[in-house]
């Protein structure tokens, strides 16, 4: 048998956005439009992902827009999970924890069927659902992807 894997998360707290320092490696850029719709949904349901920080480092590995968000905003704290990484494993990650999940494919019909039990009144979250739905051809042509009222579920 292989050996069991390291499990690298040392911790778990709160800290000030603006104590958090930005990886300087980063390579993502976020669009207006994902600032957004981000914004809109921590604002809806909170907190439900922390941003990760390395301890060895004290740099963001993961939620650099979510802290930028977090001081715009003026929150005081943001949830954090620390780990500790040397600077060869922070590069490591840094290269490959968006595109691993950005390799994940779409089951258009859970999708769908997930669609069906959305509710939002956010135009910026409506709109980027109606784009993923489009992209994966769950809207017939001509049909309106975007929802205009208020409320209504996001696949009508």
């Amino acid at each position: 048998m292989a050996d069991a894997w390291r499990n690298r998360i040392v911790g778990h707290g709160e800290e000030s956005p603006a104590q958090l320092v930005a990886n300087p490696r980063n390579w993502r850029k976020h669009p207006q439009a994902q600032a957004e719709a981000l914004e809109d949904l921590i604002t809806s349901v909170g907190w439900v992902q922390d941003v990760i920080v390395n301890r060895c480092t004290g740099r963001l590995l993961d939620g650099h827009l979510r802290v930028a968000l977090a001081k715009q905003r003026g929150e005081l704290t943001v949830p954090v999970k620390y780990v500790e990484l040397d600077e060869n494993e922070e590069a490591l990650v840094l290269a490959t924890f968006d595109p691993l999940s950005a390799m994940a494919e779409m089951d258009t019909s859970a999708f769908d069927a997930l669609l069906h039990q959305v509710s939002t009144d956010s135009p910026s979250i409506q709109k980027m659902l109606a784009d993923f739905a489009q992209e994966a051809g769950l809207y017939v042509e001509g049909r309106e992807a975007q929802v205009q009222d208020p409320g209504a579920k996001v696949d009508q």
